[in-house]
C-alpha cells in the first residue's frame, strides 16, 4: 500500500526493514524508519512488518509517509502467488522464516520449509547457477553468449552474482507459480504471523485505513 500527498514530490525513497521479505535490511523499520527520514528530504515508503492499520500508523508516527505491504497483498485473493504457498504462509508464524546471504548471494528472507534449509545449507552452487542462467536467458529468447558477455563485461563478481540469483529466480517461481514447496523456496515476510486470512485488495485497503483512522482516535484521546 503506496500513499504519498498530491502536494508533494512524487520521488519518493523505499526504506526496507529487516522483517521484510526478500532483500531486507541487517535493520529492523522500527530504527532504520526514522533513522533515513532524519537524513533524508524527500517522502519515504516504510516496508518490512507492516500488514494493517496499526503499522501503518506506526510507520507515520516514525515519519514515514506510504507503506509497502508485499506480504499481505501477496495474500489477497488477487494475488498470483499459489493457493498452495498462501496457505503454507497462512499456517506459517513470525518466526517461521529465514534470513541469509547463502541462498542469492544478498541477504534474503524466505519462508522456513525443509527446501529452504538444505538450500542454504548447501550454500550457493556456481554450476548449477550457470545452467539457471542459460534457462533464463531461453526464457526471455535471448543468446545465452551474448547474456554471458554481457554480464561478464561488468566483471566476474556481477557475473557470478546474477548467476546466483537466476538460480534462486527459479527455486522462486517453482514456489510462487506452481505451489511447489518441495523443490521452490518462497520469499515472505515476518509479517506472515499477523495474517490469517485472505481478503480482497479492496478489504486490505479499506479495512488498514479504517483501523488507522480508530487508532488515531484512540491514540488522540490518550495524548490529551
Amino acid at each position: 500500500m503506496h500513499w504519498l500527498p498530491r502536494t508533494r514530490a512524487r520521488t519518493a525513497l523505499q526504506v526496507t526493514g529487516h522483517e521484510a521479505a526478500a532483500h531486507g535490511g541487517l535493520v529492523t523499520s522500527l530504527v532504520l524508519v526514522p533513522a533515513i527520514v532524519k537524513k533524508v528530504k524527500i517522502p519515504v515508503v516504510a516496508i518490512g512488518g507492516f500488514a494493517d492499520g496499526k503499522g501503518f500508523v506506526a510507520a507515520l508516527a516514525l515519519g514515514a509517509e506510504a507503506v509497502g505491504m508485499g506480504t499481505r497483498l501477496s495474500l489477497t485473493r488477487e494475488s498470483p502467488v499459489h493457493e498452495k504457498t498462501k496457505k503454507a504462509q497462512i499456517q506459517a508464524g513470525i518466526d517461521d522464516t529465514l534470513y541469509s546471504d547463502r541462498f542469492d548471494g544478498l541477504w534474503c528472507r524466505v519462508l522456513k520449509t525443509r527446501t529452504a534449509e538444505e538450500t542454504i545449507k548447501q550454500g550457493m552452487n556456481l554450476p548449477r547457477a550457470a545452467l539457471a542462467s542459460v534457462r533464463i536467458a531461453n526464457d526471455l529468447k535471448l543468446p545465452w553468449f551474448k547474456l554471458a558477455i554481457g554480464t561478464m563485461m561488468q566483471g566476474p563478481k556481477t557475473m557470478i552474482q546474477l548467476a546466483h540469483m537466476a538460480a534462486a529466480f527459479d527455486k522462486i517461481k517453482k514456489a510462487s507459480d506452481e505451489g511447489d514447496l518441495e523443490k521452490g523456496v518462497h520469499l515472505t515476510g515476518q509479517v506472515q504471523g499477523l495474517i490469517d486470512d485472505i481478503p480482497t485488495v479492496t478489504q486490505v485497503i479499506n479495512g488498514t485505513i479504517k483501523e488507522a483512522k480508530d487508532i488515531y482516535k484512540r491514540m488522540g484521546a490518550l495524548l490529551k
